[in-house]
């Protein structure tokens, strides 16, 4: 096993730890090492599990607002108000 692999399986249990705690500050604390490992390691930890802005995990229904529009998924941050898009393409739709 190499770094990468070892920083990669960090990032997941910190991302999963960070959805399962009640504590919004150790949440985000967790967010923030798994980014900082990420990008030390230059891993993609994707686009749908945090807020890019505040470090918020979103939890639908909770800390998430899901709109589907036309031509895109909006998520909106609940903490934020931060607003991604993903593009809806073809008949494949997503929600998590």
């Amino acid at each position: 096993m190499d770094a990468r692999e070892i920083a990669k399986e960090r990032c997941e249990k910190l991302i999963r730890l960070a959805g399962e705690t009640k504590d919004a500050r150790l949440s985000k604390r967790y967010i923030t090492l798994a980014r900082k490992l990420a990008m030390r390691h230059r891993i993609s930890l994707g686009g749908k599990a945090f807020c890019r802005r505040c470090g918020t995990v979103w939890v639908a229904g909770r800390t998430l607002k899901v709109r589907r529009g036309k031509k895109a998924t909006l998520y909106i941050c609940g903490a934020c108000n931060y607003v991604r898009r993903f593009p809806i393409s073809g008949k494949k739709f997503e929600v998590i």
